[in-house]
Parts: C-alpha cells; sequence; structure tokens
C-alpha cells in the first residue's frame, strides 16, 4: 500500500486500486486492504433506488422486465434486486451481470417518456406495485396504460450477505491456488 497526501494505492498481485485518502475513514474500506476480504456491513452505505430491470440473456430486446425497488452498493456497481446480485459490466445489449448465474441484464434509471424498453422490444413490464405512485408522478401520468404494465408485488429480497459470503470463498480461493 502505498499512500500520498490525498490518495491510496492497494497493490494486490497484479492490481492496483486507487481510493481517495478520506474514504477509508468509517466505512470498512481498512477492513477490507487488510484482510483482502470483503466486508460488507452496517457502515456501508446502501442506496435504495426505483430502476428499470430487463433479462438479456436468450432473448432480444422482449425479455422479461420489471421496474422495482433495487438496494445498490454506493457506488452503484452492484446492485440488489429480486433474490440477485448484479456487478456492472460492459457488454453489447447488456450493462450488469447476474454474480450468480453470469446472466446479463439491461438496468438503468426510468424515462419519463413511458418508453423503458428498447425501441424494437416488446412484452409488459412486471411494476412492482409500491412503485406505481412514484411511476406515475414521474411520467406525469394518472394511470399506468394497460398495453404496457402489469402490477405484481414484488418482495424486498436484497442478497447482500450471501453474495459477500459467495465473493470471499472466491477470493480466499484465489489465494490458496
Amino acid at each position: 500500500m502505498v499512500e500520498s497526501k490525498n490518495w491510496v494505492l492497494y497493490f494486490h498481485q497484479q492490481l492496483c486500486l486507487i481510493f481517495p485518502q478520506d474514504l477509508g475513514k468509517g466505512n470498512g474500506l481498512q477492513r477490507v486492504i487488510a484482510t483482502g476480504k470483503l466486508n460488507w456491513d452496517s457502515e456501508i452505505n446502501m442506496i435504495h433506488d426505483l430502476m428499470y430491470i430487463e433479462l438479456k440473456t436468450g432473448y432480444s430486446d422482449d425479455g422479461p422486465a420489471w421496474i422495482g425497488y433495487v438496494k445498490t452498493s454506493k457506488s452503484r456497481k452492484t446492485i440488489y434486486f429480486n433474490d440477485h446480485a448484479f456487478q456492472k459490466a460492459i457488454g453489447y445489449c447488456a450493462n450488469y451481470v447476474d454474480i450468480e448465474n453470469g446472466d446479463e441484464y439491461w438496468i438503468s434509471g426510468l424515462k419519463k417518456a413511458e418508453s423503458n424498453r428498447h425501441w424494437a422490444g416488446g412484452g409488459k413490464i412486471l411494476i412492482d406495485r409500491r412503485a406505481v405512485p412514484e411511476y406515475l408522478a414521474l411520467i406525469g401520468e394518472p394511470k399506468l396504460p394497460a398495453n404496457l404494465f402489469e402490477v405484481v408485488e414484488l418482495e424486498d429480497c436484497f442478497p447482500v450477505e450471501r453474495v459477500r459470503q459467495l465473493l470471499n470463498s472466491e477470493i480466499e480461493q484465489e489465494a490458496n491456488s
């Protein structure tokens, strides 16, 4: 680890991580650097947002799609939704990948013009019943178009601990090989 006035550089094998010096204060980052393990705990802030999620693996632009509340890491590189965890990825039609099964997804903020699906896509978007008032306020409509949406009950199931354990076991396996 190399420290400067404003930055901390942490070297691990062929990887160099650069953090603002004040980022490590009070959020568990120093424990991550010291142990080499992800220690997500109550000290790390999670962001709750209403987002659009569409499965791309196995579909073109007409995969199952949802509008619902997600939990995200502070960096937004990890998103939790509907018992899945997604990490930011660079892909042709997808921008996130499911950490546990590798499926690709398109995840984005909501658009005001009700055009969340790709122009070539189709199919109803499943929207969480709790999200309907917020979404209607965003698009400025009194009710949801029945031909575009189906209102469903989505449970808040954010597998933060399960994914933390999975990623830590992968780090341990790499260290032991």
